[in-house]
């Protein structure tokens, strides 16, 4: 189709522009006039949800829904996801619900499945996800698993795992050891989020914090608690985002909310990246 090459650009063009907007030029070429290193800003929200219940017993998949979208993030990671699963959620697919209203791609994992309805862990993503996987974790007690994405953001693949552990120290040391294998499979920057159900000593917990970086401790966050107990007093630290030493971190916060029995976690990480060079691209070739 005549001009179809420069309508592809032109396209192309205008979605480079919308990505690179919270990119930060870190330098110039001689010529003063195009950055040779851009840093990519990305914003991680993690949170279990209690299947949407709130800390008063009160589903309300609205507020939390509302809640994401306040804090605009890029990438979410939410635990206990009640897909059609069970009363307390209205027998709702969290998930396609939370997806649809925030106009955001999904990848889920299953711990547990009845009937028709699952339970488990949920991505939500403002970029395509390229590439997913998920896995049950072994352990004796209730069942627990993983799921992995893979998304593209201005032509960078960018990796986050999303878990929940389980609540024995043995059930918690071999699913952080299946993690691990899993993730030394993984080439290129990871976040690693989720409740990990044991605070920074735990073995479990300290065996995935000596390989990635636990962002808390370096934020001024670092002795605040992610649990709410039954008195509405904040518990221990057992919710984290973990990242690999690619990511620098800009600023972390917990926020004080009653929409779960856990607190959200948010981090806002950066990328040093090489930015597309439009002059390379081949209107008629490019897959974006």
């Amino acid at each position: 189709m005549p001009g179809h090459g420069k309508y592809i650009i032109s396209v192309l063009i205008i979605l480079v522009l919308i990505l690179t907007i919270s990119w930060v030029a870190a330098a110039e070429t001689d010529m003063g006039s195009q950055p040779s290193m851009a840093e990519l800003r990305l914003k991680v929200l993690t949170m279990n949800i209690h299947g949407g219940v709130n800390w008063y017993g009160e589903f309300d998949l609205e507020g939390l829904a509302r809640f994401i979208e306040s804090v605009n993030p890029d990438l979410v990671s939410l635990q206990e996801v009640d897909r059609v699963w069970s009363s307390r959620s209205q027998f709702q697919d969290i998930g396609v619900e939370l997806a649809n209203r925030l106009n955001m791609f999904y990848a889920f994992s299953s711990s547990l499945e009845r009937n028709q309805g699952m339970y488990g862990n949920l991505i939500l993503s403002r970029y395509p996800i390229i590439q997913t996987w998920s896995e049950k974790l072994p352990g004796t007690l209730e069942t627990r698993s993983y799921v992995f994405c893979q998304v593209l953001i201005g032509g960078v693949r960018v990796n986050l795992l999303n878990t929940h552990l389980g609540l024995s120290e043995t059930d918690r040391l071999l699913q952080a050891d299946q993690v691990i294998r899993f993730t030394n499979q993984i080439n290129g920057p990871l976040v690693l989020t989720g409740d990990f159900n044991g605070t920074a000593d735990d073995p479990a917990v300290a065996s995935l914090t000596k390989i990635f970086r636990d962002l808390q401790l370096d934020s001024n966050w670092r002795e605040h608690g992610t649990f709410r107990l039954k008195d509405g007093n904040i518990g221990g630290r057992i919710d984290y985002i973990l990242a690999s030493p690619e990511f620098s971190l800009h600023h972390f916060e917990i926020i004080d909310t009653f929409l779960s029995d856990h607190l959200p976690l948010v981090a806002e990480l950066g990328l040093w990246i090489e930015p597309i060079d439009l002059s390379q691209l081949d209107g008629e070739k490019v897959l974006f």
